[in-house]
């Protein structure tokens, strides 16, 4: 289960591993709230023209290196000071596997903070943050964590990463737990159900959290989740089931070991007939 903050819990012996690729926005965005705000409590009356055309002529990097500064110095305060930093670098091997839908076709690739790329240096530069190419950085922080779980924290406010046993932090709410092995996996399986909009995965249409909750109910470790999930998908995608929930849940596995993806688990149908084909 997901246990919240133990208050007799040393959060100084945790070593903090950060999700860079959510800073980056989170700051950089906040930066350009920060420069509009300023901007209209001196021109309350600007046009949405004149304040863009501030915005772009105003050189207010230092607010958004201030953001990032200030993030990771709080953790630091919480958690060992040695922190790590992960930044998605070029490719990612799940663009080649989507077929049902582009992987995170929906996303508006010009939707970036005005620093974007500067905010990415500083972190590089200045907190050595690691770039990580082929893959996503959330598939390096699972990793980072699931060989450390009792000794190292997973800093990002994405709900994915619980998929992934350890210690999480959401340095926005405040808030830190640690989720167990069970959880984790009946979290991933939850997703193979409801998809995730953000990144273009479909999972069942119709099927939201309440549903994929339900449709779980029952079931009490991996391969009760495999078999509720593959029951469901039967029944939403008839004899394209099996594929459309190995491709879905390929794309959800947040790697735990460097290269080990979701075909090196033990889902294979044909494989373990009597745990995921009996009702």
């Amino acid at each position: 289960m997901s246990t919240p903050l133990n208050t007799t819990i040393d959060t100084k012996t945790l070593r903090a591993v950060i999700d860079g690729d959510v800073l980056v926005y989170r700051c950089g965005f906040a930066a350009d709230a920060q420069a509009r705000g300023d901007f209209l409590d001196h021109n309350p009356d600007a046009s949405a023209e004149e304040v863009a055309e501030h915005l772009e002529e105003y050189d207010y990097l230092r607010y958004a290196l201030a953001n990032v500064k200030g993030v990771i110095q709080d953790i630091q305060e919480i958690f060992n000071r040695n922190v790590v930093l992960y930044l998605t670098g070029q490719g990612n091997f799940r663009e080649h596997m989507a077929t049902i839908l582009p992987y995170k076709g929906n996303r508006d690739t010009a939707h970036r903070p005005k620093y974007y790329k500067e905010i990415k240096a500083y972190m590089i530069d200045v907190w050595n943050a690691v770039v990580v190419e082929g893959r996503e950085a959330d598939d390096a922080l699972s990793c980072d964590l699931w060989q450390d779980r009792e000794g190292t924290v997973l800093v990002t406010i994405d709900k994915d990463l619980d998929n992934t046993p350890g210690w999480h932090y959401n340095w926005v709410k405040k808030e830190l737990y640690y989720v167990d092995e069970a959880t984790a996996d009946r979290n991933f399986w939850l997703q193979v159900l409801t998809g995730d909009r953000t990144d273009n995965i479909q999972g069942i249409p119709g099927i939201g959290p309440a549903k994929a909750a339900k449709i779980m109910a029952d079931a009490s470790d991996w391969f009760e989740y495999a078999a509720a999930a593959l029951t469901a998908y039967e029944k939403a995608f008839g004899d394209k089931a099996e594929s459309y929930l190995y491709e879905n849940a390929s794309l959800l596995w947040m790697q735990r070991e460097e290269g080990v993806n979701f075909d090196d688990q033990p889902y294979k149908f044909e494989e373990h007939p009597e745990e995921l084909t009996d009702e």
